[in-house]
């Protein structure tokens, strides 16, 4: 059964309270992965083990004023989190590429701090969204 609430993973976190349906759409998820749980679990895995250095970094690269590696590494968090199925940083990233794209863009900062926050959304929602992921499918259960 999907979770209604979930809370953020690390315990010096303020709990974040969202449903998982409002991060990740899963449902697309195992349809791209043509419902093979095992396989959106192990995507899904290696997505978040590196979102936050992936985060970090184009927030380096913001802040070295390095626009064009920002604009590439921003592409690719972009390409995952539309293959994950994760609508809001998908969104974000979309937003900050463009805005990058326009390097006389002065609205890249607040675009930025809306990347981090949809990211850190995702890494809220991991666990629980991993917890559907590993649930046995009902064909199995049969």
């Amino acid at each position: 059964m999907l979770p209604e609430l979930l809370t953020s993973i690390g315990a010096s976190r303020t709990p974040i309270v969202l449903p998982v349906t409002e991060v990740y759409c899963l449902p697309t998820l195992l349809q791209r992965c043509m419902g093979d749980k095992e396989l959106a679990a192990l995507l899904f895995e290696k997505f978040h083990a590196r979102l936050s250095e992936q985060l970090d970094e184009i927030d380096r690269l913001l802040a070295a004023e390095d626009l064009v590696a920002a604009q590439s590494r921003v592409h690719s968090l972009k390409g995952e989190a539309g293959s994950l199925a994760a609508a809001g940083l998908h969104s974000a990233a979309a937003a900050l590429q463009d805005a990058l794209r326009h390097q006389g863009a002065t609205d890249v900062r607040s675009l930025a701090a809306t990347l981090r926050a949809e990211g850190e959304k995702c890494l809220s929602a991991y666990p629980a969204a991993l917890a559907v992921l590993s649930e046995p499918s009902a064909e199995k259960n049969a």
